[in-house]
């Protein structure tokens, strides 16, 4: 975890950079591409978790996936029959969406989730995924959401677990190795993909939730998920074990265990 700008201008454009960067080859990254059996599947996983909460969501239903990237879920949202609404503050994500998406009836909106262009409760339900850590705060973030959504209605979010023992070096190495530092080794190797993995935030769970409850969102619901025996970087030296042995343990998502995994899922209800 390399710690998020303390300029909030400069992180929100790392951000947007980066990921504008990636757009083009995003969704096969993650999504398409035949993985080594040594590299964990990360967003796979939690994208099915995030997909299998949507049954909290009702029929027929105006949803939004904010930071809906390259429109993984957006597609999920259509074959549910969802009046689906996707935001990215990266605009040449939304660009990249596959065709098979936009061609059905889909709105996409660039813009960021601190001040969502959307009325007062306009949704049935709101998936955020990959969006919270990387803001240098919550409770504006936190405040839009529970805004924009119905009295009733259900959010999904995922945050990085600063708890998981998987988590205890990485911000000594990375203070150690430095931020600036890596970019220019990677500018260097590299030809395309220059920018470094963005600068993030790791979060307490609870404290989330409790933080979540202040802006009307009540925990319904949760799964941890990216597992790992062995903190990381060391896990690098090990790759498939660390594999193999995380999938096993996705079975503890919900489990005394959870807290073992680098990634959390909250499902929250609108009071």
């Amino acid at each position: 975890m390399s710690p998020v700008f303390k300029d909030t201008t400069k992180q929100k454009q790392y951000i947007k950079d980066y990921f504008d960067e990636y757009s083009n080859q995003y969704h096969q990254d993650h999504y398409v591409k035949k993985r080594p059996p040594s590299i964990y599947p990360v967003l796979a996983v939690r994208f099915d978790y995030m997909k299998a909460m949507l049954s909290d969501f009702p029929i027929g239903g105006k949803v939004i996936d904010i930071g809906c990237g390259t429109g993984e879920m957006l597609g999920v949202f259509r074959e549910k029959k969802f009046h689906a609404y996707g935001l990215d503050y990266s605009f040449k994500m939304l660009k990249a969406l596959s065709g098979e998406i936009t061609r059905h009836t889909v709105s996409l909106v660039n813009g960021e989730i601190e001040a969502l262009p959307f009325k007062d409760e306009q949704f049935d339900g709101v998936v955020c995924a990959g969006v919270i850590e990387y803001l240098n705060e919550d409770h504006a973030a936190l405040k839009e959401i529970a805004r924009i959504l119905k009295r009733g209605g259900c959010a999904i979010i995922s945050l990085s677990n600063r708890l998981s023992p998987a988590r205890v070096f990485e911000p000594l190495a990375h203070s150690v190795i430095g931020h600036n530092i890596k970019a220019k080794i990677k500018r260097r190797l590299l030809k395309k993909q220059t920018l470094l993995y963005p600068p993030f935030r790791t979060h307490r769970p609870s404290q989330f939730d409790r933080e979540a409850r202040h802006s009307g969102l009540i925990r319904t619901g949760h799964n941890f998920f990216h597992f790992s025996l062995v903190p990381w970087p060391f896990n690098k030296l090990l790759p498939r074990f660390y594999m193999s042995t995380g999938l096993k343990m996705e079975r503890s998502s919900q489990g005394k265990l959870g807290f073992l995994g680098r990634g959390y899922i909250g499902k929250y209800k609108k009071q």
